[in-house]
């Protein structure tokens, strides 16, 4: 049951009150505005989740996730250290060109990325399985074409998606496609 939710804007540093020997359920998200916490603990999990409208919103600020399940305070007056975790994925590119002699490359695009990831289900992974959940995302700038193009690696950011589940009848993910299926 919901114990206390906070919100905090800006450079103030977040406090909370818990009682000596209790046991607690931590959670701390960032980056993704203010968020109704329901009182049930399931609910919450189950409803928090950060949604995306386009690659602009990681550009502005990564939404990042922290919790610490079956907590006990030990010593009066104990800080906890909340160690967030970006929720999008850092992906570093690189195009080994050497054999590929004249190859000038002036395209690059993540596509059919998750616009919606939820932070707290990643015992099940965060899923999409709906297409209206997906958009194109990163892509290389001008700038980024450049330094590909000189040999070197760009960066892109995506939120989690573990992939859905796999479809009846098929035991491999990799050949996860309608067609493959026996």
């Amino acid at each position: 049951k919901l114990i206390a939710a906070e919100y905090y804007s800006g450079d103030i540093k977040p406090s909370m009150k818990l009682f000596f020997g209790q046991r607690y359920n931590l959670y701390a998200i960032a980056n993704v505005g203010q968020q109704e916490a329901p009182v049930d603990e399931d609910e919450f999990l189950d409803a928090c989740h950060c949604v995306i409208d386009g690659i602009e919103d990681l550009g502005k600020s990564i939404p990042m996730a922290w919790s610490n399940v079956d907590y006990v305070v030990a010593n009066l007056g104990e800080r906890v250290c909340i160690k967030l975790e970006r929720l999008a994925a850092k992906l570093l590119f690189s195009v080994e060109k050497s054999a590929l002699r004249g190859l000038e490359i002036d395209y690059v695009r993540l596509r059919q990325c998750s616009s919606v990831v939820w932070p707290f289900k990643n015992a099940e992974g965060s899923f999409v399985d709906d297409p209206g959940d997906v958009f194109d995302c990163d892509y290389a700038s001008e700038a980024d074409l450049s330094v590909l193009n000189a040999g070197g690696q760009v960066q892109f950011y995506m939120l989690e998606n573990c992939q859905g589940m796999i479809l009846s009848g098929n035991t491999d993910p990799w050949a996860k496609v309608p067609d493959n299926i026996a």
